[in-house]
């Protein structure tokens, strides 16, 4: 038997069939590596929305806490305000009563 002897049609056959498996093998393989992208993108995605939405519902804790801060600045000013005025009003009733004790003594000491 002699090289020349044998028919090439089944190995052609044979190595087409094999290229057809193995070039479905690859495609397939790609798919699934396409697919796992494309999932990891979505999961991405989804993570990124959550992400935005956190952010978005921080922004507004954000402003309600500027917001209670900004009222507790007015509240301690007011209450400043307030705390001079009575150290100014304790001040001038602590004069009024030394006067009046002066006034006293001094009524005191005439009638002796």
């Amino acid at each position: 038997m002699n090289i020349e002897d044998i028919d090439p049609t089944p190995i052609v056959a044979a190595m087409v069939i094999a290229a057809g498996g193995v070039w479905k093998f690859l495609t397939s393989k790609h798919q699934m590596q396409h697919d796992i992208k494309v999932k990891e993108l979505e999961a991405s995605e989804e993570h990124q929305d959550s992400l935005i939405e956190r952010i978005k519902a921080m922004g507004v804790e954000n402003k309600e806490a500027l917001k209670k801060v900004e009222d507790l600045q007015a509240d301690i000013l007011e209450l400043s305000i307030k705390l001079a005025t009575s150290r100014e009003k304790i001040k001038h009733l602590e004069e009024e009563v030394l006067l009046y004790e002066l006034r006293k003594k001094v009524e005191t000491m005439g009638k002796l």
